[in-house]
């Protein structure tokens, strides 16, 4: 994994085979405007990221943080069918622009119910304990 912004947008065009101008491109900036990004000397704007996960399917995380792997398509969907609808059930309520503490709420609701639906816990069965003697 790259750490700095530089490194990642170089590794971003190697795997797209792409030149410095076509990445520009990519990203709605200029050549120049790409070479200040990579050298530090300039801060990238919103636009620019935005454009370059939409025309590249690069993951947001890792562009702007080095977190993850470097396109959308590669990060794993969850597996569990509850985190699913966890997942789910957060997505759509932020895109309404629900609070967070009303997402948190409504998840915890979700999951009560599922306890409920699932009957009683079973307790586990207890360890022997160090003093018992086996026949």
């Amino acid at each position: 994994m790259c750490n700095e912004l530089g490194d990642r947008l170089s590794a971003l065009a190697k795997s797209l085979g792409k030149e410095d101008q076509e990445l520009a491109q990519l990203g709605g900036i200029s050549k120049e405007t790409l070479s200040g990004y990579k050298s530090g000397r300039a801060q990238p704007r919103f636009g620019a990221f935005m454009e370059w996960c939409k025309n590249t399917g690069v993951n947001a995380n890792w562009l702007l943080l080095g977190e993850g792997p470097m396109f959308r398509d590669q990060i794993q969907a969850l597996a569990d069918p509850i985190a699913q609808r966890v997942e789910a059930v957060g997505r759509a309520m932020r895109e309404s622009g629900a609070a967070e503490a009303d997402i948190l709420k409504a998840i915890r609701a979700m999951v009560d119910g599922e306890i409920a639906k699932a009957g009683p816990a079973t307790e586990p069965d207890p360890a022997p304990s160090a003093g018992s003697a086996s026949a």
